[in-house]
């Protein structure tokens, strides 16, 4: 077994002040050549982490063998929520989420008892939604059924993606727009279906962590205060189970600066920043209809699979009726930045950047991760904030289509 020191251990030491598990977590990862042979374990210290495309505490990894064995065991963890992550050859570090891809690569798992025994069994290039648990807690078997949940789900994306690759691959635009337009309302449908399903769990869950993964399961970085009454439930119930627990206190903050700081119906802070020909470039003199704030990072996965799923759809759809998109990179790196819009096509609409990695930003917004989308209409009113996926559509065909 492989230890792994990173500089963030010397953090870690402070968060895992708890009593120790002794936990034990092997089983069979089935290799595929164009994924490294390592699984890597990591610990979640923060509700961002739980889904975010972000570099979490490396706290140990595992070679896995040719026939696929791999095994942690009897290691000293402590309670929470960690993640099982595998990752491809040339990526680096671990920031690899792409919620909602073929190939996500992660499995999150949570240590709630003295002794933690976990049997997974799953293929390394599609570890999340292939994985099986074959022995668990009952924590992390709930975990389980939110994934199956979601199935249906990444079964449309799947389709979707076989059906677009040979367009991709001839630089088809009209057709892949064609078929990403005929995807995106069964997805968003299997993603609705798949989170009334998922509301059941949470409310089911004895165990606060795996509470946790599964309300980030439903939320997907959608505003929890679209079912504010069952979540405010949830966090009451959970917070008489664990009185101290850290996650939920951020969730209940989180809330309550959702609808105090930079509520709808303010006015938006304006934002001056060089675009890609280095000219500043004001949110207040971009006056349309309704313009999308997507604060966003060419490193950020989600931020990536958000604007080429939604984002796009809705700008070449909408343009014309009004609709613009000002799109606020916390980038340290121009080529990084300029790179990510010439691969994915972000051009056609407002790019600038803030190169001091959103401190000029983030405070104006109060954002502490990406992606961030406010609304604002062309008084800079802001309409609506933390939309995304189905909600994000439906917003704005709704407020264009009046």
């Amino acid at each position: 077994m492989l230890r792994i020191p990173v500089t963030a251990l010397f953090v870690l030491a402070c968060s895992l002040t708890t009593a120790k598990a002794q936990v034990t977590i092997q089983g069979r990862i089935k290799p595929h050549p164009e994924w490294r042979n390592m699984v890597y374990l990591l610990y979640m210290p923060d509700s961002e982490g739980v889904m975010a495309g972000w570099d979490g505490f490396v706290i140990d990894s595992a070679h896995i063998s040719p026939d696929g064995n791999f095994s942690f065991v009897n290691q000293p963890y402590a309670p929470g929520i960690y993640r099982l992550n595998t990752q491809r050859h040339e990526t680096l570090g671990m920031g690899m989420l792409i919620v909602g891809s073929p190939e996500d690569n992660f499995i999150h798992l949570v240590v709630s008892q003295p002794v933690e025994i976990i049997h997974v069994e799953s293929e390394v290039n599609t570890l999340y939604w292939s994985y099986r648990l074959s022995q668990a807690s009952e924590a992390n078997a709930l975990i389980r059924r939110g994934v199956d949940a979601l199935e249906p789900m990444h079964q449309s994306i799947v389709s979707m993606y076989a059906e677009a690759k040979e367009a991709q691959q001839n630089g088809d635009t009209e057709q892949l727009e064609r078929i990403v337009a005929k995807w995106r309302p069964v997805v968003f449908s299997s993603f609705s279906t798949g989170t009334k399903q998922i509301r059941p769990l949470i409310a089911e869950s004895q165990n606060v962590h795996a509470a946790i993964v599964l309300i980030n399961y439903h939320n997907q970085g959608q505003s929890p205060l679209a079912y504010e009454a069952f979540f405010n439930e949830q966090l009451t119930r959970l917070g008489k189970l664990d009185t101290n627990n850290f996650f939920l206190a951020k969730m209940r903050s989180d809330m309550v600066a959702e609808k105090t700081i930079l509520p709808v119906g303010t006015i938006a802070p304006d934002i001056a920043l060089p675009n890609i020909k280095d000219e500043v470039t004001r949110l207040s003199e971009v006056g349309k209809r309704l313009v999308i704030i997507d604060f966003w990072a060419s490193w950020c996965a989600p931020c990536i699979q958000e604007s080429k799923n939604v984002i796009q759809p809705l700008y070449k759809a909408w343009n014309d009726k009004g609709l613009e998109v000002y799109a606020v990179s916390i980038d340290k790196d121009k080529k990084a930045w300029q790179g990510a819009i010439n691969k994915h096509g972000y051009g056609s609409w407002i790019n600038v950047v803030d190169y001091t990695a959103g401190n000029v930003v983030k405070p104006l917004y109060d954002f502490s991760s990406v992606p961030t989308i406010f609304l604002i209409d062309e008084n800079m009113n802001i309409v609506a904030k933390n939309l995304r996926g189905s909600m994000l559509t439906d917003f704005v065909e709704q407020y264009l289509g009046r």
